[in-house]
């Protein structure tokens, strides 16, 4: 499996830099939401000129052809937090893992429980992901 791009991934609520979006406020100009022409929602990974779009949202609103970049949808929007939300939680799982065991080791059985079999469990999901990587 090949790794994936590194986190955080967010949704792309409006075009522009943060910084770019505060000058549009301070002189009153209306951000402009962040969709396709179908009106998908982007997931990016990176800021500014190092962003870089890892996946789209569709929306599942209708909408009149051409008009998909205004549309409003409420699934796709929860879907695409949704998504960022665990793929970055999912980061976080995996490097707190590797922190116990490397203090502890692998083999740690005064830790034997249900919950710590569980999440060596995730930590060897995540680990041919990560093959690539070291």
């Amino acid at each position: 499996m090949s790794k994936h791009t590194p986190t955080p991934w967010t949704a792309r609520w409006f075009y522009g830099t943060k910084e770019d979006q505060e000058l549009q406020k301070v002189h009153g100009m209306a951000l402009v939401p962040s969709l396709g022409n179908e009106g998908e929602r982007f997931i990016v990974a990176g800021e500014g000129d190092n962003c870089k779009r890892v996946a789209l949202v569709d929306c599942h609103t209708r909408f009149k052809r051409g008009q998909g970049h205004q549309a409003e949808c409420e699934e796709r929007d929860a879907n695409a937090a949704l998504i960022c939300h665990r793929v970055n939680t999912y980061e976080e799982l995996v490097e707190a893992l590797r922190a116990v065991v490397a203090r502890y080791g692998p083999d740690a059985t005064y830790l034997e429980s249900e919950v710590w079999n569980q999440a060596r469990s995730a930590l060897a999901l995540a680990e041919p992901a990560r093959a690539g990587e070291e």
